[in-house]
């Protein structure tokens, strides 16, 4: 068997998170393979990725409206992905065993989705965004926030046990990078950050949502 005959076997064994995981890191490798290429051609290297980032603009969102979805699986850098992917896994593992792996891809992309809004409306409400130019949205966080809270939400005191910690509550975890988001929007990157705590509310709202019987992304 092949290596690609292996990884295209392991990808159709895979679960719903894996595979998440695996597209996410795939994408990451595609987009710097094309500036690799755009560069040794003298093409503008970041023509790809201006296609597929979300913007604050209104008005781009009805020119690539796929960008809503497809930001949610750009990273700024190797940390950045790394960051969200061990997010994603360890809130996915425990996000699979108390729901379905479809409300997995629900929870993902209604999250990201939420984020993307919160990050556009924000910037065209609050007075300290007036006046900034050219600015995007990418990276996996508000969907993986919507997880990771819904989770959360969903078993508030599931015992996780942390290296070094001990075993804490998840719904603290969940809190923590939920305050962490908040008390960072003064610091920079204030777009992302509430484009986080957009994707949070989302996972806090789907499953009170579903605890009265409603299923806000069965149309999904």
């Amino acid at each position: 068997m092949t290596f690609l005959e292996q990884a295209k076997y392991k990808y159709q064994t895979a679960n719903v998170l894996e595979k998440l995981i695996a597209i996410n890191v795939i994408v990451f490798v595609l987009m710097y393979v094309f500036q690799a290429i755009a560069f040794l051609f003298n093409f503008q290297e970041n023509f790809i990725l201006d296609w597929l980032v979300f913007s604050k603009d209104p008005e781009d969102l009805l020119f690539k409206p796929w960008s809503i979805i497809t930001y949610a699986f750009l990273h700024g850098g190797f940390w950045h992905l790394l960051g969200n992917m061990l997010l994603l896994y360890y809130s996915g593992i425990y996000f699979i065993t108390y729901f379905t792996q479809k409300k997995l891809l629900n929870f993902y992309f209604l999250g990201a989705i939420v984020g993307a809004l919160v990050y556009m409306l924000s910037y065209n409400f609050f007075p300290a965004f007036a006046g900034t130019g050219r600015s995007y949205l990418l990276g996996a966080s508000a969907g993986v926030m919507a997880i990771l809270v819904g989770i959360a939400t969903r078993v508030p005191n599931l015992g996780i046990r942390l290296l070094l910690i001990g075993t804490i509550k998840l719904w603290y975890i969940a809190a923590f990078f939920v305050v962490l988001d908040i008390i960072r929007i003064p610091t920079g990157n204030a777009g992302g950050f509430l484009a986080h705590l957009g994707g949070a509310f989302l996972g806090y709202f789907y499953v009170k949502q579903l605890d009265k019987g409603k299923d806000i992304g069965k149309w999904w």
